[in-house]
């Protein structure tokens, strides 16, 4: 009987092991699911903000653009009002 009772103990410590092992595969798959999430997601926040400083900049060279073009037509404007007064006051 004694034999009996050490296989059912050697039977019940490999099924515990089986159990653990098959345990720590699962949380190894799980963690394999969540890093591959973390880096698709750190792939996407690099495009995004990629994206966005493209986006910036080109909002700040438009920006610029049309400051220039406003300097620009105020200029033309104090130049015409200048020879408009100048060519008045002659006359």
């Amino acid at each position: 009987m004694s034999t009996s009772k050490d296989l059912d103990r050697v039977r019940t410590a490999a099924l515990q092991l089986h159990a653990a092992i098959s345990d720590a595969a699962a949380k190894r798959g799980e963690c394999t699911k969540s890093i591959k999430s973390l880096e698709a997601t750190q792939k996407h926040a690099a495009e995004s903000l990629k994206s966005s400083r493209n986006a910036f900049q080109t909002a700040v060279r438009k920006a610029l653009a049309d400051a220039h073009a406003s300097v620009q037509s105020i200029s033309a404007a104090v130049a015409a009002k200048r020879w408009a007064e100048s060519t008045h006051a002659r006359k």
